[in-house]
């Protein structure tokens, strides 16, 4: 009994003031008695709760969204199809005709930001793939940076913020190596 007298005392004002207490003198609530006075956690409570809460469940879905929005798919340059047409290649052999590879992370990947350049006058695009090796070998390759914008890879995902808004040559996002 005496712990329900204090924690009521607990709930009562007193001098008038507006928070009950003296001046320097904390005053301590005793929560449980305090819903019990205001008559429970009821159909009202329930009610006003769920309205606080709902803004926040929807708020979530935008604050966790960003993870799968702006995922970073990868990406190679793109290269111009129009002068490989005569080239009788498979889309890979077309990829090492026209991307380098580089070590990256440990391992060999093809070049996010660099791809291989041809002097459209001295090459013959019109033969098969083997030949076209043979005639124009790594060491005579050209790289230059993206000069056609990037191609992503969209076998995760067919929309992010990454591939919508195209990422410039050279930019933050996307940087040079």
């Amino acid at each position: 009994m005496a712990d329900t007298e204090r924690g009521e005392e607990a709930l009562m004002f007193r001098n008038g003031s507006p928070d009950g207490a003296k001046d320097g003198e904390q005053v301590t609530v005793n929560y449980d008695l305090a819903l019990k006075y205001l008559g429970g956690f009821g159909p009202w409570q329930r009610r006003v709760f769920f309205l606080i809460c709902l803004p926040s469940a929807f708020s979530a879905f935008q604050v966790m969204g960003i993870v799968f929005i702006a995922f970073k798919p990868d990406f190679q340059c793109r290269v111009p199809q129009a002068s490989f047409l005569g080239l009788n290649a498979t889309p890979a052999e077309l990829l090492n005709a026209t991307i380098p590879w580089e070590m990256r992370d440990e391992e060999w990947k093809r070049s996010q930001c660099k791809r291989y350049s041809y002097n459209q006058s001295d090459v013959n695009f019109n033969m098969n793939y083997d030949d076209f090796v043979q005639s124009n070998p790594e060491a005579n390759r050209t790289r230059i940076p993206c000069d056609q914008g990037y191609k992503h890879d969209l076998s995760e995902y067919k929309s992010t913020v990454v591939t919508d808004m195209g990422p410039k040559t050279g930019s933050a996002s996307f940087p040079r190596h």
